[in-house]
């Protein structure tokens, strides 16, 4: 029985992390859409543990990565987007009694989840003295900068 507690705290605590920068999945993650040959729709969605604020840096980290891939410098944001899903969740009681006459209730909780969307339509351009143009090289040292104590990147980007 405490071997059964055990693992479930050790989930518990473990699934409690803001979305890494990887590839969307069930727990979140980016993805994009190309629109024509330079330009992108870029989207990070995050868990109910990920902030507006790094779900819109992860986004800017995609598109920069997006640059670089087809071999382009810089970019420009054509439109930028910014959502929250929220889903409400309950949890029912059980109780369980054992042959010895102990028992124990789990459940009888819920609450809401919101997690955040970023999206960005992004141009590509090597044009590196246009106004409102983005260097791609320097978005993408100043994200990894900032979040690298964190553990938030995916063992594929660190080796990149």
């Amino acid at each position: 029985m405490r071997f059964l507690i055990t693992c479930f705290v050790f989930l518990a605590i473990s699934g409690c992390a803001a979305t890494q920068y990887q590839p969307k999945s069930s727990n979140g993650g980016y993805s994009h859409t190309q629109l024509s040959e330079t330009m992108f729709k870029v989207n990070f969605q995050g868990n109910s543990y990920t902030s507006a604020e790094l779900a819109a840096d992860f986004a800017m980290l995609r598109a920069a990565d997006l640059a670089l891939e087809n071999n382009y410098s810089h970019f420009f944001v054509m439109d930028t987007q910014s959502l929250s899903k929220t889903e409400s969740y309950f949890v029912p009681s059980s109780t369980y009694t054992y042959s010895s006459g102990y028992s124990y209730t789990t459940g009888g909780f819920g609450g809401v989840s919101e997690s955040p969307l970023s999206s960005y339509t992004i141009q590509l351009t090597d044009k590196k003295d246009a106004p409102g143009v983005i260097d791609a090289n320097f978005v993408i040292k100043s994200i990894e900068k900032k979040y690298e104590k964190r553990k938030l990147f995916s063992e594929l980007r660190k080796q990149n």
